[in-house]
């Protein structure tokens, strides 16, 4: 029988800012046991990828690891592979973090193991034309891509046994097709359906060559795979069946294939990632019509012949998908351009430089910028990790670039490229961008000594999947599953009981300092639900913008000429408000001017939307007050306050104090926002922020004024305002 190398490897990571318990669960019931068995079985060689990140936990928690790793790597038997050392997708990177975050992880590889990688992991395989000229310019002579990446191009199955160059400017990188088939049947099949694939290739090809790889999580990680890959041998039977077959069948690292068998050409590659994310990428009502043709392919049996030619979305569209991920990017872009000048200025070795580089990277970790069946995105965890990397980066760079210490700022930019600008302003101790044409709200409060976006929340909205909740199985989390493995694609279930109660979705982006006109029937739980009579238009339309500097402080005067619904009246009333900055100061200091342009008097309703996000609902050391003296409140409570002048969270475990106090007695309205979104472990609610409203009742004579002053502060409790 022909030959036929099959060239198998494994990828491994844990996100930036994941938790250490999940890292260790998933390390004691995975990687651990993995890198034991590969021990156990010096014949079979393969390659191997381990985030940056991850490893660099792996060997902080279990030193040992390095040895094992030593062992296989010095007998031949495993072959490391090198990528952007915190797992980001390179194509939405600078390409001077490219080669910056490649580089970096293959001379950590070279330090501790004493080989140069010159295969990558490119992370969650997203592929896009540019990308050979950078990777190899870090040192990189290929990397492995899903097999549907080469059918976009018009290659058949056939075709895609072996491997292939592709070249952009002249730098050529070698790619290595991933087989579909055995991304699902290892290990959800019994070893010899593999066995038997392999055997039909062979037979039909002389020095075929068939690419595996896939997550290493899949090895006892994801739901129900322990018991399978582990108690019940699966992966054990599997090397052995390898074993049983090596007249015909050999297993060889990824960079093995380049030294056995020539390119099968060369192929110019479309953008693309795996058909799942391609899929995650579509907006809501897109993904629903891609999901039902894809089922009418199958229906009609074209899924294998036609259904290469329905391809999903584009991964840069999480970005317009998720306005926060799209945030967090396009702050990671402007702080990367900051250190990039600072390191124009110093010395290459610059301490203060590599440790604000080292936290831009971090940032870029991929997992908090999309999501799909992974909670990625909807996780505050990871989104916390993102922000407070950022933040420190941006407030090591800051100070040096502006020549001080203490400062303060305003400017106009299109910061989130949307062809608008929005206004960034700030001090030493905290950073604003202002949307001044969705509202004029706050979309971002940094605030510098904590790390933290105190706005890191998620608006909620309607998912694809959301529709497949009522069909559900129910499973406690923690509680064993009943039946078979499957891929996580193939999963659902519920981690909580009538979620469905939790599906309200908003129709403007949550922030701070958002204007409501509230209807007569409003109340705390309808603004909750995002089903109260808005009034106004002043939610997300444009304000214009004036700013004013003065020395160690400057002003920005937002206005709104805009209207509220009185009954079939369409009222004109202006609302002016104005966000002042001290150098030196932890205080926002915010003021409201409503005038009435009505040649009638009004009675309204006014209230303006203040988020706080910080991860937890359910902490007892976190709550907050109204007054001085009020009973503490935890911040998975819901509902209205009596008159108060002063609303004061407090976080004790941080030492952190969040107070917003009005020199007008208002009634609050206040809940948390919940999200439920989908993850490996089936559909789960999860708490993004605290909305809080304070709401004033006014009487405005025909071009009257009403106004009121409003400070907010963020800082440490000893430094809060009396």
């Amino acid at each position: 029988m022909n030959k036929l190398y099959l060239a198998f490897g494994v990828h491994n990571h844990q996100p930036v800012g994941n938790f250490d318990v999940v890292i260790e669960q998933v390390s004691q019931s995975c990687y651990l046991p993995y890198l034991e068995l590969l021990t156990n079985h010096p014949e079979f060689r393969s390659s191997i990828h381990f985030s940056g990140v991850l490893l660099d936990w792996l060997l902080e928690h279990h030193p040992a690891v390095a040895d094992r790793i030593r062992l296989l790597v010095d007998r031949g038997q495993l072959e490391l592979l090198t990528g952007g050392h915190y797992e980001p997708i390179l194509p939405v990177i600078p390409d001077r973090d490219k080669i910056g975050q490649i580089a970096m992880y293959t001379e950590s590889l070279k330090r501790r193991f004493g080989v140069r990688p010159r295969g990558m992991w490119l992370a969650e395989r997203v592929w896009e034309p540019h990308l050979a000229r950078p990777i190899v310019q870090a040192g990189v002579s290929y990397t492995v891509l899903d097999d549907t990446h080469f059918k976009y191009s018009g290659l058949t199955d056939n075709q895609l046994f072996g491997y292939y160059v592709t070249e952009e400017e002249g730098y050529i990188l070698n790619l290595l097709p991933i087989a579909k088939k055995l991304r699902y049947t290892i290990p959800f099949a019994p070893p010899a359906e593999t066995i038997a694939y392999l055997r039909r290739i062979a037979e039909q090809r002389p020095n075929a060559v068939v690419v595996y790889a896939d997550d290493g999580e899949k090895f006892g990680s994801w739901p129900e795979t322990y018991n399978l890959v582990w108690e019940n041998g699966w992966l054990e039977s599997f090397l052995k069946e390898l074993q049983r077959h090596t007249d015909w069948l050999e297993v060889i690292p990824f960079g093995e294939v380049m030294r056995r068998v020539p390119p099968l050409g060369r192929v110019y590659l479309p953008t693309a990632s795996y058909a799942e994310m391609s899929e995650w990428a579509l907006p809501v009502q897109a993904e629903r019509q891609f999901e039902s043709f894809q089922h009418q392919l199958q229906d009609a049996g074209k899924e294998n012949t036609d259904g290469i030619f329905a391809r999903g979305g584009f991964w840069r569209n999480f970005l317009v998908k998720y306005p926060e991920a799209n945030k967090m990017h396009k702050r990671m872009l402007a702080i990367s351009a900051k250190i990039h000048r600072w390191a124009q200025e110093v010395e290459d070795n610059n301490s203060a430089v590599a440790e604000a580089r080292d936290h831009l990277y971090q940032a870029q970790c991929n997992c908090a910028y999309w999501h799909g069946v992974f909670g990625g995105l909807y996780l505050p965890h990871l989104r916390a990790a993102v922000w407070e990397h950022l933040i420190a980066a941006d407030h090591l760079a800051e100070p040096v670039l502006r020549g001080r210490s203490s400062y303060v700022f305003a400017c106009r930019t299109d910061f989130d490229a949307d062809g608008r600008d929005e206004l960034e302003i700030g001090n030493e101790h905290f950073h604003l961008c202002i949307n001044t044409d969705l509202g004029g709200s706050i979309i971002e409060h940094d605030i510098y000594d904590y790390k933290i976006n105190l706005i890191d929340g998620l608006t909620r909205r309607e998912e694809a999947y959301h529709r497949k909740l009522a069909d559900a199985v129910y499973k406690p989390a923690g509680e064993p599953s009943v039946g078979d493995a499957a891929s996580i694609h193939d999963r659902v279930t519920t981690k909580e009981k009538d979620l469905e109660k939790y599906l309200y979705y908003d129709w403007y982006r949550r922030g701070s300092f958002i204007d409501h006109f509230f209807g007569e029937s409003a109340d705390s739980q309808s603004f909750a639900r995002n089903d109260y009579p808005e009034l106004g238009d002043f939610v997300n339309q444009a304000f214009t913008v004036k700013i004013e500097e003065n020395g160690g402080s400057v002003r920005a005067i937002l206005r709104r000429r805009g209207g509220v619904w009185i009954g079939p009246d369409h009222v004109p009333i202006e609302i002016e408000k104005t966000f002042g900055v001290e150098a030196g100061n932890h205080l926002l200091k915010a003021s409201y001017r409503i005038t009435n342009c009505w040649y009638k008097s009004l009675s309204l309703r006014f209230g303006t939307e203040f988020c706080v996000a910080l991860q937890s609902d359910n902490r007892p050391r976190t709550a907050f007050r109204f007054d001085r003296e009020g009973p503490e409140i935890l911040l998975s409570a819901g509902g209205h306050s009596g008159q108060h002048g002063r609303w004061t969270l407090t976080d004790r475990d941080r030492d952190l104090v969040i107070a917003i106090e009005c020199d007008r007695d208002a009634e609050w309205w206040y809940f948390p926002l919940y999200t439920v979104s989908l993850s490996e472990d089936g559909f789960e609610r999860t708490y993004q922020s605290t909305i809080i409203c304070p709401v004033w009742q006014i009487e405005l004579a025909p071009g009257a004024t009403w106004t009121t002053l409003i400070n907010q502060y963020a800082g440490r409790s000893a430094d809060a305002p009396n």
